[in-house]
């Protein structure tokens, strides 16, 4: 989530841990209105939460660090779980974690 433009926000990648201290290749970027952009973010981040990178990483000042913002989910499945997040039917689906992409719930009719 940034109120800046993409650009800008991405701009000193290459200075900031929570890019992992690389370049950046825009690949995609979603404006959404009418919500909640700290709640709407926390909501993606909870459910791709067993896709989080866990690696421990050392910065270009020595430190260790952990990133938080990186998932190991396809492109295409990040922009479904955004969209399924908007317009409300995440409900019905979850992650498999094996694939990393996201499938319908089994109904209690199955």
């Amino acid at each position: 989530y940034t109120e800046q433009t993409v650009e800008e926000r991405t701009r000193n990648a290459v200075r900031d841990i929570a890019f992992l201290e690389a370049e950046v290749k825009i690949l995609a970027s979603i404006e959404c209105f009418n919500l909640n952009p700290v709640k709407f973010e926390g909501l993606i981040h909870g459910f791709l939460h067993a896709q989080r990178l866990r690696v421990t990483l050392i910065g270009r000042n020595g430190q260790a660090y952990k990133p938080k913002e990186w998932f190991s989910v396809p492109l295409d499945t990040a922009r479904e779980v955004v969209k399924r997040i908007i317009d409300g039917s995440i409900v019905q689906y979850r992650m498999d974690n094996t694939t990393g992409r996201l499938v319908k719930k089994a109904s209690d009719n199955d």
